[in-house]
């Protein structure tokens, strides 16, 4: 099996199990470290490498084309419980030093929440390989509306001030502008919050065309996305995933000041709106709504009652040992240096170029042009946004950047050009 980074590590700090305790609520929590960095996408870039790098989670049978069958196959996960065979992935985060201009990959640790109560209708568990994506990797500005935009921020754990005095825990909303991550420090450190829309319409299944059509979060009158029922026309509830990413930040103490902003996702984002994530479902048949059956009316209470007198370990009790799913991880599929440091984000620059061949086809075949000068005009101001995150290259990198550029085109045409 293959290392990863040299600083990812289990979040032993925390004294959290691979099942974690909670206070109240059904609902339990699955932790572990990637389980490999690399540019696959299997919803959004099927078959071919993605146009940015993912920290991904879950079970070794994960692949550019994956499907339920075959996830049933793993032999081990990044979690523990034998009968997730599911997959779960975010984009890397990467420290972009002010001095050098370098990029190197924060290391990451995750944390995924199943809210299992009934309260807003009798959940029914996902239907086998079902496929979701909460926030929008294109997204670089505050919609104070937005209910997806809503569930997606970040917050700062454990900071300390300049004179080493630990601070109340800062939470930012949408994006890394607010979000006092100067001072965070080590796991569980600077952390991303996502929430997951959990009403289905029963009946459609993840499209990459529109990737957001089949699931919706509740309707409320406080805009939150875990409270309020479905709406009619998704009015199935289904389990609701709420990750949170944390990343160590003692890696880079005194490379930057409080007035820098040096940290940027893969797809070249320096505002941290782009955040997201995908879950792709291999639960074994059954075992979630088992889980979620109600054993006591009255109440409420599912068979999986997470609690102090009941912890969600007492339930899931079918694991691999320790020393399997600590150390469960796979070769990456593209072979290039993710992880380490790189003078560009090559990939990011790649994601804008391919996205935009993507709109500009869509033109040619009857689609309606973007105002304020036109697509080559849009086009230049997104090259001058990554320059500006990136650093303008120079005349020997422009030519590195023209022949990966060709690489792209190939690996993109025929998917087996992996190598």
């Amino acid at each position: 099996m293959a290392s990863l980074h040299p600083s990812s590590k289990i979040l032993s700090i925390l004294g959290l199990l691979p099942i974690a305790l909670a206070s109240e609520g059904s609902f339990f929590v699955i932790q572990g470290d990637p389980l490999v960095i690399e540019r696959v996408d299997p919803f959004l870039s099927a078959g071919v490498p993605s146009n940015h790098v993912h920290n991904i989670f879950g079970a070794d049978k994960f692949s550019a084309n994956l499907d339920y069958d075959t996830m049933q196959q793993s032999t081990c996960n990044t979690f523990g419980p034998k009968d997730d065979n599911s997959n779960y992935w975010y984009p890397g985060w990467y420290f972009h030093d002010p001095k050098n201009g370098s990029f190197e990959l924060v290391p990451t640790h995750l944390e995924i929440y199943y809210h299992l109560d009934p309260a807003p209708g009798y959940r029914q568990e996902f239907p086998p390989g079902f496929r979701m994506i909460s926030g929008d990797a294109m997204t670089r500005t505050v919609e104070p509306d937005n209910i997806a935009q809503k569930s997606n921020n970040f917050i700062c754990h454990g900071a300390t001030d300049n004179n080493g005095n630990t601070i109340p825990d800062v939470k930012g909303s949408p994006g890394f502008a607010d979000g006092g991550f100067t001072f965070c420090g080590a796991y569980p450190g600077y952390s991303g919050e996502i929430w997951f829309p959990f009403c289905w319409d029963g009946i459609n299944e993840f499209e990459a065309s529109d990737p957001y059509a089949h699931v919706t979060f509740p309707t409320n009158t406080d805009g939150s996305p875990n409270t309020g029922k479905c709406p009619d026309t998704h009015s199935t509830p289904l389990p609701q995933l709420f990750m949170e990413f944390h990343h160590d930040l003692d890696l880079f103490k005194g490379r930057y000041t409080q007035q820098d902003q040096p940290f940027v996702l893969a797809m070249g984002d320096p505002t941290g709106l782009g955040n997201h994530a995908d879950f792709h479902n291999g639960w074994k048949k059954g075992v979630l709504q088992d889980a979620m059956k109600v054993v006591d009316p009255a109440t409420n209470r599912t068979a999986l009652n997470v609690g102090d007198s009941h912890p969600a370990s007492d339930y899931f009790t079918n694991f691999y040992p320790e020393d399997v799913y600590k150390k469960c991880t796979i070769d990456p599929i593209v072979q290039e240096d993710a992880v380490g440091m790189a003078q560009r984000l090559w990939w990011a620059e790649m994601e804008i170029r391919h996205r935009w061949s993507q709109e500009a086809k869509a033109h040619e075949d009857g689609g309606t042009a973007r105002s304020g000068g036109g697509l080559d005009r849009e086009i230049r101001l997104h090259r001058h946004r990554v320059d500006k995150v990136c650093g303008s290259p120079p005349r020997k990198e422009r030519q590195q950047r023209r022949q990966l550029e060709k690489r792209a085109s190939s690996l993109e045409s025929d998917g087996t050009a992996w190598q």
